[in-house]
C-alpha cells in the first residue's frame, strides 16, 4: 500500500512534507521560511517528519491488514486528498500561478460544501461500518485541528504552496489511519 502510494505519486506528498518540516523546524520565518521550503535539501526536521509520519502509517496499515479492514485502506487516499481541499478552502496562496494558487483557485463555497458533505457522509459510512462515536468525532476534530494549524502557518508564512497541500495529504492519511484503529 505504501509503496503502491510513494510510486503513484512519485513521493511528491512526501517531498512537501520533508520541506515542510524543514521549514517549520527551522524556527524561521517570512522570507527565510520560503528560502528554507524551496530547498531540495531534506535537513534533519524533514527526515524526523519522514520517518515519524511514515512509521506512523506503517503500522497503523499493518494494524488494518492484521484485522482485514480492507475498505478503510481504499478511503485513507481519498481521506488524505480531501485533507487538501479543505486546507486549500482555509488559507490563502502564496503565489497565484504557484501549485497552492491552483488549489485555492480552484475553491469555490460549492466546492467546499461539497467536500463537507462527501466528509458527513463518509463519517456516516465508517460509523455505519462499526466505527464508533468516538472515533467519528476524534477523527472530524483531529482532522478540523491539522487543517486549523497548517492554514494558521501559511497564513504567518505567506501563504500556501504545494508543500503544504503535499503534507495535508500524507497527516490526513495518518489521522485517517489511526482514528479507525
Amino acid at each position: 500500500w505504501l509503496a503502491l502510494e510513494l510510486w503513484s505519486t512519485r513521493g511528491l506528498h512526501w517531498d512537501g512534507l520533508a520541506d515542510l518540516g524543514d521549514a517549520c523546524g527551522s524556527g524561521a520565518t517570512g522570507a527565510r521560511f520560503r528560502e528554507i521550503l524551496r530547498d531540495s535539501r531534506l535537513g534533519a526536521f524533514g527526515a524526523l517528519s519522514l520517518l515519524l509520519i511514515f512509521s506512523g502509517q506503517w503500522l497503523a496499515l499493518a494494524w488494518h491488514l492484521a484485522v482485514g479492514h480492507w475498505p478503510l485502506l481504499v478511503l485513507a487516499p481519498a481521506w488524505g486528498r480531501a485533507c487538501a481541499v479543505w486546507l486549500a478552502a482555509s488559507a490563502p496562496p502564496h503565489s497565484p500561478t504557484s501549485l497552492g494558487g491552483l488549489a485555492c483557485a480552484g475553491i469555490n463555497p460549492t466546492v467546499r460544501r461539497l467536500y463537507r458533505l462527501a466528509a458527513f457522509l463518509l463519517l456516516c459510512l465508517l460509523a455505519a461500518q462499526g466505527l464508533s462515536l468516538w472515533q467519528c468525532l476524534l477523527l472530524s476534530g483531529a482532522q478540523y485541528w491539522l487543517t486549523r494549524y497548517l492554514a494558521a502557518t501559511a497564513r504567518r508564512q505567506g501563504g500556501l504552496s504545494g508543500d503544504f497541500l503535499g503534507a495535508a495529504i500524507e497527516l490526513g492519511q495518518l489521522c485517517f489511519l489511526l482514528t479507525t484503529l
